[in-house]
Formats: C-alpha cells, structure tokens, sequence
C-alpha cells in the first residue's frame, strides 16, 4: 500500500465520534422505526392466538395459545376467508412485478436522457409509481380490519 492511499482509506474511514455524527445516528433512526412498525403487527398476531381476545382487550397469555380463530376463519360465513386472502395476494404479486418492470423501463429510458430538472422528475415518477400500492396496502388493511371489528369473530 504507497503513501498516497493510506492517506486517502485514513481522510475516507470514518471513526469514533465522527462516525456516530455523520453516520451511526441514522442506524438508531433507522431501528426505531422499524420497531416502531413491528409493535402493532406483532400486538394484532399475538391477539390472534389467544382465545376470546379483542383488538381493543389487554393482553393476557394465561389461557394458554390455541388456533380456533385461524380454524374458524375456513368454517362457516367466513368460508371465502382464504380465497379472497389468494386473491389478494395474486393481484398485489402481479402489481409489483409489473411496477418494478415498468420503474425499470422509465428509469433506463431516463437514464440515458440528460436534461434540466431530471433527478426531480425521476423522483416524482417514483412516488407516482408507488402510490397506487400504498393505496392498496391501506385498502386491504382497512378492509380486513373492518371484517375483524364488525364480525361477531372477535367477540
């Protein structure tokens, strides 16, 4: 290794204090959030499995775990449960694979473009690109969430 490229690895490495400034603090950023998105999947997975237990009651592991309500969910009005949840996953599998092959078609035919403004463009052809998702991830969220409440399931 010459001179010149200690030099450069020792101004490019980061340590210490400086690290924790410029770099470190996003990974705190980064693990808060990401628990701050696990706590209601994981509140709304364990009242799955406790027997008799509401969205809205405390948590209690005493009466032991059981599966009735996944076992309820094939059974009765909730027969087409498991076809609508296929469904589902069918229509939202097609969608990303045909956002990321058209985000990847917009961005190499952007790619090879140079004009003003193209880093704002590309960005906003992003965010349009994943809007209709984000509206179906909520509206698939907020429909099962309806199907929970208002069912005598939970109750």
């Amino acid at each position: 290794m010459t001179a010149q490229s200690k030099e450069k690895t020792q101004l490019t490495t980061l340590r210490g204090s400086r690290w924790w400034k410029e770099v470190g603090w996003r990974h705190i950023v980064g693990i808060a959030v990401i628990i701050y998105c696990l706590i209601p999947l994981l509140y709304v997975l364990s009242v799955s499995f406790i027997p008799n237990a509401t969205l809205t009651s405390d948590i209690s592991f005493s009466d032991g775990l059981t599966l009735d309500h996944f076992k309820a969910l094939g059974s009765d009005q909730y027969s087409m449960y498991w076809k609508w949840i296929f469904n589902s996953l069918v229509v939202s599998s097609v969608t990303a694979i045909g956002t990321v092959l058209m985000g990847a078609a917009a961005a190499y035919a952007f790619s090879r473009f140079r004009f003003r403004g193209r880093r704002g463009t590309l960005t906003f052809l992003l965010l349009v690109q994943m809007f209709p998702q984000m509206l179906a991830f909520v509206a698939l969220f907020l429909l099962l969430l309806e199907i929970m409440i208002s069912s005598r399931f939970w109750a």
